[in-house]
């Protein structure tokens, strides 16, 4: 009897988690679309070159987000994406590990170049957008590692160009999302060939919301283009490509 007990309550807790997970996936997960053609879904498309200030590293990414009428987002059925010929992967949102709702590529992102995208129904038909990235790269900034409170912040970057960068982020770090767009704000460069920038001391807040992370402020310089998408799909796309340098510091 005392098995029993015990092999009923195992069954009991792994049906529990199972329907948990089962809500959880059904709730999170993007809807599997089926349609005929571009007039049901708007694609986001975003190309990125991320340049670590602080330590010279670079990330690429390409991300190709699908997003319904209502604002949701989709993942279409038999549905392949290409850049420039090269076939992207699709979206990965299984019930366990991290969650991509988006199409994603790593190809390098570099400058003054043009990139093509194919979006290919199940039916064959080719949709396409396209963009031409910054002709100018940031290569260099230069900040303090530590910011008095309450100071404005002169930031400054090579090389400098009439163009590029075109807006400064600030962004807060937080213990559960670390640094993202939840919590930032946007600063429009109105002289970028002038290559520095005098940063508001309001923006430049103290915050100690961990004792393990001193660097909780983020200064992030934007150049971005924009691209076009075929005209079939719904309004409310967009192509955009950024390249974007950071650095985190300290301010106390």
């Amino acid at each position: 009897m005392k098995s029993f007990i015990i092999n009923t309550t195992t069954h009991n807790y792994f049906l529990f988690i199972f329907i948990l997970g089962f809500i959880y996936f059904s709730c999170e997960s993007p809807q599997l679309l089926s349609v005929e053609g571009p007039e049901d879904i708007r694609p986001i498309i975003l190309l990125t070159k991320d340049l670590n200030n602080q330590t010279g590293k670079i990330k690429c990414l390409i991300s190709v987000t699908i997003k319904d009428k209502d604002g949701q987002n989709v993942t279409i059925a038999n549905c392949n994406i290409y850049v420039n010929d090269s076939l992207m992967s699709l979206p990965d949102w299984s019930l366990f590990g991290a969650k991509r709702y988006y199409y994603k590529s790593t190809i390098p992102v570099v400058t003054n170049s043009l990139y093509t995208f194919k979006i290919i129904f199940s039916d064959g038909e080719i949709y396409e957008a396209w963009i031409r990235t910054p002709a100018v790269d940031i290569l260099s900034m230069t900040i303090p590692e530590k910011h008095k409170r309450n100071t404005a912040l002169n930031v400054q970057w090579l090389p400098k160009d009439y163009m590029y960068p075109q807006k400064i982020i600030v962004q807060y770090w937080n213990i559960e999302d670390g640094f993202s767009s939840d919590d930032q704000v946007i600063q429009g460069i109105p002289y970028p060939y002038i290559g520095e920038y005098t940063l508001n001391k309001a923006f430049l807040r103290y915050t100690n919301k961990s004792d393990e992370v001193l660097e909780e402020t983020r200064i992030v310089l934007v150049s971005e283009t924009t691209g076009e998408l075929d005209k079939n799909f719904l309004d409310g796309g967009s192509v955009k490509s950024q390249f974007r340098i950071y650095q985190n510091l300290e301010v106390y």
